[in-house]
């Protein structure tokens, strides 16, 4: 992914308050998420037919979203996220990346406490 295919919409909050028990009131800002199918036509429909929200969000789409959402769809669903989803090269596991943490600081340490100590020693 790269932080081009981050985009900012309100089209997930505004499909899941059609069936959420707990609508976010309005005006909602927008979320950063992954562009997918479901942006792609939001801003279809925004852009090229200038249809209005509740027009987009019809019971069909958001039965579709409820259910992606549970499956966990990302091509439907939201998958939230920032600018820097570009940075991630890799996914380690907490113990791998507090190791490689730990042998670091003691090479940092290693090579200033040898810079601090007389030649002679």
């Amino acid at each position: 992914q790269s932080p081009d295919d981050v985009v900012r919409s309100i089209v997930f909050d505004t499909i899941a308050n059609t069936y959420s028990s707990t609508p976010w009131p309005e005006p909602f800002d927008s979320s950063g998420t992954l562009r997918n199918n479901t942006t792609k036509e939001w801003e279809a429909a925004e852009i090229g037919e200038s249809r209005e929200a509740a027009l987009f969000v019809t019971e069909l789409k958001a039965a579709q979203y409820k259910e992606a959402t549970r499956i966990g769809d990302p091509t439907i669903t939201a998958v939230y996220a920032g600018k820097g989803v570009g940075q991630i090269q890799s996914i380690e596991g907490a113990y791998d990346i507090i190791t490689r943490m730990e042998q670091e600081a003691v090479e940092i340490m290693d090579t200033k406490l040898r810079s601090l100590l007389p030649s002679a020693l």
